[in-house]
């Protein structure tokens, strides 16, 4: 009787397929995760950025960088060391021009970049007791749901 010394080609077919089917789960799962992680930075940014500005807010600080609405929060300053380096304050994922599907909030009729944006919010201009900040989620985090929300100085919206 002679015995073969390798393995049929069939059985190489089902392992490639069971090596792709799993490769794909992964990929999925993954994705998935990547968008959880960010949205979850986003949301620890904007309750970094309410609790400086409401210190600011309580010691009178004015807000300069960002002295109308619909500026970028990275630009905003609030003046002495001891306050939150806005221009750290990023959306972890966008570019300058990427458009955030459903953030056409309140102050917006359409589409906005992927980037924090500061609003006033009954004031003329932005201030650190009166603004509102426009943000993107992918696939929500907590009890906030995926799109375009905002945060006043009364929490996070919509």
């Amino acid at each position: 009787m002679k015995r073969s010394k390798g393995f049929t080609l069939i059985e190489l077919l089902v392992v490639i397929a069971i090596i792709g089917l799993l490769a794909t789960i992964s990929v999925v799962i993954f994705r998935g995760a990547q968008e959880k992680a960010r949205d979850a930075s986003r949301v620890a940014d904007m309750v970094a950025v309410a609790k400086a500005l409401s210190l600011a807010a309580s010691q009178s600080i004015p807000m300069t960088g960002c002295a109308s609405s619909g500026e970028l929060v990275e630009d905003c300053v609030i003046s002495g060391s001891n306050f939150l380096d806005f221009s750290t304050i990023q959306d972890p994922r966008a570019g300058a021009t990427d458009l955030c599907p459903g953030t056409a909030v309140a102050a917006t009729t359409a589409d906005i970049p992927c980037r924090y944006t500061i609003w006033a919010n009954g004031s003329p201009n932005p201030e650190p007791d009166d603004y509102r900040i426009i943000f993107f989620l992918e696939a929500g985090t907590g009890d906030i749901g995926p799109g375009g929300h905002e945060m006043t100085q009364d929490g996070i919206l919509n």
